[in-house]
């Protein structure tokens, strides 16, 4: 039985490779955010994506994410999908979020604003109640 284990560790060896798809923290994609306080947002893994590829053979990744991405986007808000398909092999999927969160540009917002409303917001859900 020993014998059997080690030819088929070794053929695995010989004959496949393990390559890292994705690093945690890798910038996989940029996607632009709507309404948000930056243009865009640098989307990631969190966790390492491991495939194992046969040598000579190639690996595809996909990607499914929104054209664009409307604020405000939270860190822990999970905004698309990294795919690697290597032929013959169960499809790996990662999900991807922020780097960094993007908050919501408050319409009518900035210094100007805040100057002459006397520190009143122009952000609804930054006003406070009145009870």
């Amino acid at each position: 039985r020993w014998s059997d284990a080690a030819s088929l560790l070794d053929w695995g060896f010989q004959w496949w490779n393990a390559v890292l798809a994705a690093s945690p923290g890798q910038v996989i994609t940029e996607r632009p955010v709507a309404g948000g306080r930056r243009p865009e947002v640098r989307l990631a893994a969190r966790r390492p994506l491991w495939v194992d590829v046969p040598y000579g053979a190639a690996y595809q990744a996909e990607l499914t994410v929104p054209r664009r991405l409307r604020a405000p986007v939270p860190r822990d808000c999970r905004a698309g999908f990294l795919t690697v398909l290597v032929p013959g092999q169960p499809a790996e999927r990662r999900a991807l979020y922020p780097q960094a969160p993007v908050g919501a540009w408050c319409p009518g917002g900035g210094f100007w604003h805040r100057l002459f409303s006397r520190g009143n917001s122009a952000c609804p859900s930054s006003k406070a109640s009145s009870s």
